[in-house]
């Protein structure tokens, strides 16, 4: 268990990465809104960690149907995203729009739908079918 708990720390990270650039791309070069770019960005990192999560962490549980478990995650995805979303909200709100207070904003933002993400996406996105 501990072995797969690094294993969605490092997808999790590069997923992270991914979220970062796309976020800090969409709101200080082409200058959407914060919650627009935020929006891009985590559909983005979504992308990124089903597949690493289904081809790297969860690899012996990953399911046949690559449908009903990208089904299960975005699902999963959408109710962590509500931590997420609302800590970056308060984050933003108190400290500032500026590119630096939307790092931490988005930085704390995944911290908070992390441990969300990690109890869904070990006992109910990827279980062995059966």
């Amino acid at each position: 268990m501990n072995g797969r708990i690094i294993k969605f720390a490092v997808i999790g990270s590069i997923g992270f990465i991914v979220d970062l650039l796309i976020f800090m791309l969409c709101a200080y070069v082409f200058n959407l809104s914060p919650y627009q770019s935020r929006v891009i960005a985590f559909i983005c990192a979504l992308a990124c960690t089903w597949f690493g999560n289904r081809y790297y962490t969860f690899t012996d549980l990953k399911s046949s149907s690559y449908a009903r478990e990208g089904f299960k995650f975005t699902l999963s995805a959408g109710i962590s995203v509500i931590p997420n979303f609302a800590m970056f909200h308060i984050v933003l709100n108190v400290l500032g729009k500026d590119f630096y207070q939307g790092a931490l904003a988005l930085t704390a933002g995944v911290l908070a739908g992390a441990i969300t993400n990690y109890f869904l996406s070990s006992r109910w996105v990827f279980i062995k079918s059966s």
